[in-house]
């Protein structure tokens, strides 16, 4: 509703850090993907950007396609949740699993 208010011509920025930088890369998505009746149908594509800073992985390569041009992700290369994802997470589960089983079992036995 806070868009509607905006006087013509301005544009949109959503940002967001961390967990906010993910419901930042939802946001832009949907402003970009959506046109929402309050909008009153308008293509906001030229209108909308995203800034994250050390966001997650949120979306699949072909739905960051819809991105391009709109959404700027600034990571730090030692920052661990841009990197974390439900893949990574089970990757490790069964890395930690493996480890214990062929490791730690053996020294106990």
């Amino acid at each position: 509703a806070v868009f509607l208010k905006l006087p013509k011509g301005y544009r949109l920025t959503i940002t967001g850090h961390s967990l906010g930088g993910g419901m930042t890369s939802v946001m832009t998505f949907l402003f970009l993907i959506h046109p929402l009746k309050y909008f009153g149908n308008e293509d906001l594509t030229g209108k909308v950007n995203g800034y994250t800073y050390g966001a997650p992985p949120i979306f699949n390569q072909a739905a960051a396609a819809v991105f391009e041009g709109h959404l700027i992700n600034v990571v730090n290369h030692h920052d661990l949740v841009p990197r974390l994802s439900f893949g990574s997470l089970k990757d490790l589960d069964f890395s930690i699993v493996e480890f214990h089983k062929n490791v730690i079992k053996k020294k106990i036995a």
